[in-house]
């Protein structure tokens, strides 16, 4: 992700740059459901999941 020629960045604008990568990335494929598709990653782990419910 990123571009090359761009350089000199500050770290805020970094992450605002891939946080917007991402989303488009993301948006990309919403919608487009597959039955062979793997679930979306969750952030919290399985262990944890059934508590915070």
């Amino acid at each position: 992700m990123g571009l090359a020629e761009v350089k000199g960045k500050l770290p805020i604008e970094i992450a605002v740059s891939i946080a917007a990568e991402v989303i488009a990335t993301y948006n990309v494929s919403f919608g487009q459901h597959s039955a062979n598709a793997e679930p979306i990653a969750r952030l919290l782990p399985a262990s944890r999941r059934s508590q915070s419910q």
